[in-house]
């Protein structure tokens, strides 16, 4: 249930930043790799062991992820001290302001090639 929710999430946020999407891929993969841990047991018929310490490392990155994501959504300009590489620059290719992003030359070369569409 919880993958099958996360990945629902993971679709919401591909036009959301870098940082929120490598959030719910990562903590995605820990419900996986957890599920099919407990669901394809060893020959001792207990969960299988690395497929489960797989799990936890990915739930361990999301939870990294998550911290990062959280200082990145309160750490803006009108309440920090410290410059911080904050995940605002690293908008997704979906995303729309990453589009203002780009380059001038190569955002006008993309909106010609859509016009000729």
């Amino acid at each position: 249930g919880w993958f099958i929710f996360t990945t629902l999430l993971l679709l919401v946020t591909l036009r959301s930043t870098v940082a929120f999407f490598s959030l719910f891929f990562f903590l995605d993969l820990a419900f996986l790799m957890l599920g099919i841990g407990y669901l394809h047991p060893d020959a001792k018929n207990h969960p299988n062991p690395p497929i489960i310490k797989a799990g936890g490392f990915f739930g361990l990155l999301a939870a990294f992820l998550a911290w990062y994501n959280a200082l990145a959504g309160m750490a803006d300009d009108s309440n920090r001290c410290v410059p911080i590489l904050l995940s605002s620059p690293f908008f997704s290719p979906f995303s729309p302001p990453s589009r203002s992003l780009l380059p001038r030359a190569r955002a006008r070369k993309i909106a010609s090639s859509r016009e000729r569409e």
